[in-house]
């Protein structure tokens, strides 16, 4: 009798927390599209990174996620309006190639990769949402770009110049894309095997960098101090490539929430404790993708709980939340939604 009471009660808490969820995406006070035309346009109708007019700071990083929420939440007008600005203000024609400026300021000469692989994937699954045509075709000219100039000694890179026609030396491991990867028909087993190198050397947390020369190395992006939105990029990939988690990474982040019940942005790479005091929306959105990848919903349930108590889901202003931030809080709690809802 009591088992039975206790899985009705589990039964109840589960219903109540998708429609909870299901609530609060539907809450017109919440409306992501009014928050971006409200706070995060300039005049010229332009995304800009923090929710205050003297921030015109203008990314191709804040242009691609925008594309990605309006594609996974299913806003074809809205997505078609965006496709018009990339095509206006961001791209650029050389030799015969189409690049992605990743800042609107003048002089840029410079895409990023992480950029320019977001942009393509959203492209793509637009045009199947939406059965364009047009974005299929775009995002087979950007592909055809990174294919040729993004590279160096047969590895992706980060940053192309096209003035100088050339590539970076670096990859930042949370920069990659295994699903692109394979699109471009290269072998996986340099990157697998890098990331299991990256995994180990610097373990419970990743080497984020690999320097490209006559011998390809890793290293630390800070001695010190790790980054744990980068982190969870880089576990992401891991997972996607090797079908299972990083071990060590993945045994410090759950005893790390559930010891302390909250994430912070910044993390001792010596000892594992916070380096900061702030919690990050951006690490419980990451971490709530993550173990949705693991199909491990009874985290993903516990970090969406908390992922919605965060400024993105409780500001007023807006005008000190990166638009980074605000954006990718509200596509990891659209993919929860919609996880939430086939359960």
């Amino acid at each position: 009798m009591r088992r039975q009471a206790v899985i009705g009660l589990g039964l109840v808490g589960l219903t109540a927390l998708i429609v909870l969820s299901l609530w609060v995406a539907n809450t017109p006070e919440t409306s992501v599209m009014d928050t971006v035309k409200t706070h995060y346009r300039n005049a010229d109708g332009l995304l800009r990174t923090y929710g205050k007019a003297d921030q015109e700071v203008l990314l191709s990083e804040s242009i691609g996620l925008y594309m990605e929420y309006l594609v996974l939440s299913g806003e074809e007008q809205a997505f078609a309006a965006e496709v018009d600005s990339l095509r206006a203000h961001f791209l650029v024609r050389v030799n015969g190639q189409t690049y992605i400026q990743w800042n609107l300021q003048e002089g840029t000469a410079t895409g990023a990769l992480v950029d320019e692989l977001r942009i393509i994937k959203s492209l793509e699954k637009a045009a199947t949402a939406f059965q364009n045509d047009t974005y299929a075709q775009l995002a087979n000219e950007l592909y055809a770009a990174v294919k040729q100039s993004y590279t160096k000694d047969g590895l992706l890179v980060d940053f192309y110049d096209w003035s100088l026609e050339l590539p970076a030396s670096t990859l930042h491991l949370s920069y990659m894309d295994a699903a692109f990867l394979q699109k471009l028909g290269r072998s996986m087993e340099d990157y697998t095997t890098w990331l299991q190198r990256s995994a180990q050397e610097a373990a419970p947390f990743f080497a984020e960098v690999l320097h490209k020369g006559e011998q390809a190395t890793l290293d630390v992006a800070d001695e010190d101090i790790v980054h744990m939105v980068d982190q969870l990029l880089i576990a992401k990939q891991y997972l996607h490539m090797h079908q299972a988690p990083p071990k060590a990474f993945d045994t410090w982040f759950r005893t790390t929430w559930q010891e302390h019940g909250q994430l912070y942005g910044r993390y001792d790479r010596t000892t594992g404790e916070p380096a900061v005091s702030y919690e990050s929306s951006a690490v419980y959105a990451l971490a709530l993708q993550y173990f949705l990848q693991q199909q491990d919903m009874q985290l993903a349930d516990q970090l969406y709980k908390r992922l919605i108590e965060q400024p993105p889901f409780t500001a007023t202003s807006f005008a000190d939340i990166h638009f980074f931030d605000y954006i990718y809080a509200h596509i990891a709690k659209e993919a929860y939604v919609q996880r939430a809802a086939k359960e």
